[in-house]
């Protein structure tokens, strides 16, 4: 079984410890399904500067195929974060050479020979997911906290899995948001809610799953880790209870590390913005 990150890339720049992590939605759950057992690929821009060279190491060291990215004459993707209590705070980014993100007929074609698609609303995809739904594997697609009834109506038609953040959905209309998104066509929504752990609605069930807490030393990266222990686990049969209980254990694990996944190197004054 193969997913298959596609889109957003980023170092993330620790501006308080002077570190920079290689990052971004797609690439992490491409990174954390390669962990977690699946064969694993991302397909998206780095520039030719050292944090893209970093990337490109990061991933090639995590057996992450590479063979797919484009690397354009620039900056990579560049946001800056600092550290409050643990919890991320980003300061800023720029996009860099991905703001040239396009899909060509060869990257569909590769595109066509994976199980898991996942994709995000940072990705610049929206113009291409008519085309990622006619592919044969499961389209996955993080909204973050973009909650726009308008924007999920252009997107939402094309997925199988749709992710949510809490902190984009009022409380009481968590249900009633849930089941307008889910009659546009996905067949699963979940909602991720931090320590207040997550929902998920499936068949027309919800299903609730508490989070695992822990000291958190650095929160970035786990709810991409939630992500792709859940794809990996949905993708292979498991019942949804089993899947939300597996990706919760995970993204709480993920917050013992620094950066999204680890790999941090000094920062140089190039990429301090």
């Amino acid at each position: 079984m193969k997913l298959l990150g596609l889109g957003d890339s980023v170092v993330d720049c620790y501006i308080h410890t002077n570190t920079m992590y290689p990052g971004g939605n797609a690439l992490n759950v491409a990174v954390f399904a390669r962990r977690f057992g699946l064969e694993a690929a991302y397909l998206g821009y780095v520039g030719t500067d050292r944090a893209g060279d970093h990337i490109l190491d990061t991933l090639r060291r995590e057996m992450v195929d590479v063979s797919r990215v484009i690397r354009l004459q620039g900056p990579t993707w560049h946001a800056w974060v600092k550290l409050e209590q643990g919890d991320r705070v980003f300061m800023g980014s720029d996009r860099g050479v991905y703001r040239q993100f396009a899909l060509s007929e060869e990257d569909f074609t590769y595109i066509n020979q994976f199980d898991v698609i996942h994709t995000s609303v940072f990705s610049q995809i929206e113009p291409y997911l008519p085309r990622l739904a006619e592919a044969p594997g499961l389209l996955s697609f993080d909204y973050s906290n973009r909650v726009e009834q308008a924007y999920i109506e252009q997107t939402a038609r094309y997925l199988d899995v749709a992710l949510f953040s809490h902190d984009g959905i009022s409380g009481d209309d968590l249900e009633g948001f849930m089941r307008s998104v889910a009659e546009l066509g996905p067949e699963v929504v979940i909602v991720t809610m931090g320590e207040q752990g997550s929902v998920a609605l499936h068949d027309g069930r919800f299903f609730r799953q508490s989070a695992f807490l822990c000291e958190a030393v650095d929160t970035m990266g786990a709810g991409d880790s939630f992500i792709a222990m859940f794809l990996v686990c949905y993708a292979q049969g498991m019942s949804i209870p089993e899947c939300l209980q597996r990706a919760a254990r995970a993204s709480a694990q993920n917050c013992l590390v620094h950066g999204a996944f680890g790999y941090g190197i000094a920062m140089e004054e190039v990429d301090r913005g």
